[in-house]
């Protein structure tokens, strides 16, 4: 889930200005960088469902809802503090890391449940991304860029260890 979220958070980084002609014309092109960071709110949403419905599917609702809370409560800090700060980009960073925080606490309360560790292909996952976000950034409008960005991804997540042929193969059938 990680993998689909970053692989659709990269996808909106490259054409956020294609989505917003396709959306809305060339009214709202200002939007694109707001688009494009608002986009970093996929991956922790992605994540977030995986524990979410874990935790529901063991009968573990009240953990669920106390995480989600506490969560939330905790999120509530990022957006004041983006509010309070009086930047435009940071309340939009703030959004992304209100889902973040959600999906962390509800994470601490999944690994109470299931025994599990945050495992380490993620971190590869991780580190692709922000080399491929951070590419597609300063190459500009999408074009060849994406060509280029979009498989260096995926692969820079292979050699990473955060993706392997199961999974690709895993995906490519709910896919087809």
């Amino acid at each position: 889930m990680l993998f689909i979220g970053l692989s659709g958070s990269l996808l909106l980084i490259l054409f956020a200005p294609q989505v917003i002609l396709l959306l809305y014309g060339d009214t709202y092109l200002e939007g694109v960088r707001a688009l494009q960071i608002l986009s970093l709110f996929l991956p922790a949403t992605f994540v977030n469902s995986v524990f979410m419905f874990g935790l529901i599917a063991a009968g573990k609702d009240e953990p669920y809802l106390r995480a989600g809370m506490m969560g939330g409560a905790a999120s509530l800090g990022w957006l004041l503090f983006g509010t309070l700060s009086g930047s435009f980009t940071l309340f939009l960073m703030a959004v992304p890391l209100a889902e973040g925080t959600i999906a962390w606490s509800v994470y601490r309360a999944f690994r109470k449940v299931v025994p599990a560790a945050f495992p380490r292909q993620a971190f590869g996952m991780l580190a692709a991304f922000t080399l491929a976000a951070a590419a597609s950034v300063y190459a500009g409008p999408a074009g060849w860029s994406a060509v280029l960005i979009l498989p260096g991804f995926t692969v820079l997540t292979w050699l990473t260890g955060g993706i392997r042929k199961d999974d690709l193969t895993w995906l490519w059938r709910r896919l087809t």
